[in-house]
């Protein structure tokens, strides 16, 4: 039994899968994640290669404890050259998909060449299998993923699909997994649409073996000491959402395409309130915080509405930024967003971009196609996003990104927030740098990540009021200026333990973890962890 797994190869050009044993040596080295992706996309990818040819690479690759009993256990890393920004491109995700592929015996998938015909992969104890997904192509995440699990004999089989901004190749498109997890931000939805690769299905497959009784020992303390961590029934509850009115008080919640830093309307979509529609509290593989949930909405406009409850960032994206203050209105949005496929962060930045500048008058009717674009208008945003994601009218250039669509499109520099790599900043990133005081680590983190994604896999220097310790109500307390890192997720990067706050994109090239990465910001190991 080879304990390290397999690398899978697939050839969509000639459609041929082989497997190989993981390197033990690379393995050691990298750690398996985003080291393991870097290091095979630096072999893979030249400068000369379109993100969106058939000469990219997608990688996929599990942490060396991923799929095992370990805590927080679940992380996905997921690479190729982005095609927004053309660096590298880089996402993780958490659920179960990442399990149920380590579960099945491969480590990391490279995915190379483009198929003459949509497919997908279907991963079983028979082996690997590239399907014909002709039927399939033009459906959105949800039905796409309903029609392969009436396929799958097995009720929990793991799915990950593109929607329609995948299949059009908008270049911020995410990867949509069928517990409801996305790999955004990086566009890596564009290049599996390049590819005419709709899903990859993975059905049921035994777990690897148990650790020994001290193993277990020790990885109980591991989750025991999360559960005791002082912000753990806040994340339980809420999840990360429920810090969406302290940012407002800190002055550092992107508000109307970042013209202010505050929100009247925080406090009705605050995750204190979102908890209203939670109908079911889920879980990412192994992980005992529990902060992922379903939610409904049984009346108003948006009646009968199913989805996920979002974390911080989606709410920013959906809510503030682009002026809705209503909750249903933002959990539909955010519902919306994932069932096209679209990056739910870059998607709230593409349509504030667009109400700004008609607002300004520098997009008209004309432009429109008579769609007035106004602040808090939750169906004139959801019009948009269906045009993006689908190339429309406008949505065609908002669909390559805020600062390409400016090309196009024109407008004032102030009216367009990306990072120093093209990409659209998170909601707290650009308004740190109106009260950099309250949140340095965002923009820090956004000038110096290889990947430029600050509030997953970037650290800077702590905030210095740090983060409350409830939140319901008052300012946050200052907090004791964190030292050393707390713990990582385990699953991402093998549980080590970095502590400086400036990335180092030569020694991550070189092989090595980045000196500021503590993991992406799964809940259990790193926004819970204990300051040192």
């Amino acid at each position: 039994m080879n304990l390290l797994g397999e690398t899978l190869n697939i050839d969509l050009t000639t459609r041929t899968v082989t497997a190989a044993p993981l390197d033990g040596a690379a393995a050691r080295r990298y750690l398996g994640g985003r080291g393991l992706n870097v290091w095979q996309l630096q072999q893979l990818v030249g400068p000369e290669v379109d993100a969106l040819g058939p000469e990219n690479v997608l990688i996929l690759s599990c942490g060396l404890l991923t799929g095992t009993e370990a805590p927080v256990s679940s992380r996905l890393q997921i690479g190729a050259r982005s095609p927004l920004t053309g660096l590298l491109g880089s996402s993780n995700v958490g659920g179960h998909f990442g399990a149920a592929l380590r579960s099945a015996g491969y480590q990391s998938v490279q995915i190379t060449g483009q198929a003459d015909a949509p497919v997908y992969l279907w991963i079983d104890a028979n082996g690997v299998e590239i399907r014909d997904a002709a039927g399939l192509w033009g459906l959105d995440t949800r039905a796409t993923a309903a029609a392969l699990k009436a396929q799958a004999a097995e009720r929990d089989a793991k799915i990950m699909t593109i929607g329609p901004a995948g299949e059009n190749m908008a270049r911020y498109a995410s990867l949509i997994m069928a517990d409801g997890h996305a790999a955004g931000r990086t566009g890596l939805g564009a290049v599996m649409g390049s590819k005419r690769l709709k899903a990859i299905v993975i059905t049921h497959t035994p777990s690897r073996r148990p650790p020994n009784p001290a193993t277990r020992s020790l990885m109980q303390a591991y989750a025991q000491s999360i559960r005791s961590a002082e912000r753990y029934e806040i994340y339980a509850r809420y999840s990360n959402s429920a810090y969406l009115n302290w940012s407002n008080e800190m002055g550092i919640l992107g508000t109307r395409n970042f013209q202010e830093a505050q929100f009247d309307g925080s406090e009705k979509i605050d995750g204190v309130e979102i908890a209203r529609y939670v109908t079911k509290v889920k879980s990412c593989h192994r992980c005992p915080v529990h902060c992922k949930a379903e939610i409904r909405v049984d009346h108003g406009r948006f009646a009968v509405m199913l989805g996920e409850r979002p974390d911080i960032e989606p709410l920013m994206a959906m809510g503030p930024r682009i002026g809705v203050d209503d909750p249903e209105a933002v959990l539909y949005l955010f519902s919306l967003s994932n069932t096209l496929g679209l990056d739910v962060i870059s998607a709230g930045g593409a349509v504030a971009f667009a109400i700004d500048l008609y607002q300004r008058g520098i997009l008209t009717d004309d432009d429109t196609g008579g769609l007035a674009l106004n602040w808090g208008d939750a169906e004139a945003a959801a019009t948009l996003m269906r045009q993006i994601a689908h190339r429309e009218g406008l949505g065609d250039a908002l669909a390559d990104g805020v600062r390409a669509a400016a090309q196009r499109i024109g407008g004032r520099p102030r009216t367009m927030p990306t990072t120093p790599k093209a990409w659209n900043c998170p909601a707290t990133t650009r308004a740190a740098r109106m009260a950099p005081r309250s949140a340095t680590r965002s923009p820090t983190g956004a000038r110096t990540s290889p990947a430029s994604t600050p509030h997953r896999s970037s650290s800077g220097p702590r905030s210095r009021a740090g983060h409350p310790r409830r939140p319901e109500g008052g300012r946050a307390p200052r907090a004791r200026r964190q030292r050393r890192a707390g713990p990582v997720c385990v699953g991402c990067v093998g549980g080590a333990r970095l502590a400086r706050p400036v990335q180092d994109t030569g020694a991550l090239h070189r092989g090595r973890l980045q000196p500021g990465e503590r993991g992406p910001a799964c809940v259990g190991a790193v926004w819970l962890g204990p300051d040192r």
